[in-house]
């Protein structure tokens, strides 16, 4: 009794292969989303902290966000950084708040989408 099943093995491996690789490229692209945002909310942090300790410029807060994505390994040029001072509690202390946006380019599902949008704000009191 020999029955014709050789190449039933090669078929279902030909279906089942594509999402198996959807699912790798997507893995992937997750991993590198999440390890983007974390080097953008460690830069808008370490901002927000230098701008409280030392009355920086925000073109200095700017350029120290996009030296801490650059050194994180994210290119820091597609960032936007919204800088703002507001007076809260009581009694009044300023704080600073760095607004960090950055586009993250997905890496194996591009067809999908292009990009995915990354942000966070960091607030912290100022020490001057």
């Amino acid at each position: 009794m020999i029955t014709k099943e050789r190449g039933q093995s090669l078929v279902e491996m030909a279906i089942i292969m594509p999402f198996v690789l959807v699912i790798i490229a997507g893995v992937i692209d997750f991993g590198h989303i999440l390890r983007t945002y974390t080097i953008v909310v460690n830069a808008a942090r370490e901002a927000a902290f230098a701008g409280a300790a030392a009355q920086l410029s925000d073109n200095d807060i700017r350029a120290l966000v996009n030296d801490e994505l650059e050194r994180g390994g994210v290119q820091g040029g597609t960032a936007t950084t919204a800088i703002t001072y507001q007076s809260k509690g009581s009694p009044a202390a300023q704080t600073i708040i760095v607004n960090l946006t950055y586009e993250v380019p997905l890496l194996m599902l591009s067809l999908a989408a292009p990009s995915i949008t990354v942000r966070t704000n960091a607030e912290t009191v100022t020490f001057w």
